[in-house]
């Protein structure tokens, strides 16, 4: 019994370094998902197999979604471009340093255009 548990363990763990290894683009968010990822889910598959103390396990699991509701939240009211990835925000900087410096005229058009969705158009 003890050595199933263990495995168990170990697959959990296992995934959940998986899964923060997959999350790919970066926000301000990031930190708040890999939190979910890290707690909530063993939590709520501790809290199923353990029979004694499942609403300890789920009152744990529950904080952190309950904590990246409120920073979503609190970040979409406050400062709504630190939803945006690294990459689109680098992107809109560059935009907004060459429209400030005057010089639009030294880039090609390609380069000034901006792909709101690159996977639909099978670009980078």
């Amino acid at each position: 019994m003890e050595a199933t548990r263990v495995r168990i363990l170990e697959q959990i763990a296992g995934s959940t370094r998986h899964a923060i290894a997959s999350v790919r683009q970066r926000s301000a968010l990031n930190p708040a998902i890999g939190l979910c990822i890290v707690v909530t889910v063993p939590s709520f598959i501790l809290a199923a197999i353990t029979p004694g103390v499942r609403v300890p396990f789920i009152a744990i699991g529950s904080l952190p979604v309950a904590a990246g509701v409120f920073a979503y939240i609190y970040l979409l009211l406050r400062d709504p471009d630190r939803l945006q990835t690294e990459d689109f925000l680098t992107r809109m900087s560059e935009l907004g340093y060459i429209y400030r410096k005057g010089d639009v005229t030294a880039l090609p058009a390609a380069d000034l255009e901006l792909k709101t969705n690159p996977g639909a158009t099978g670009g980078p």
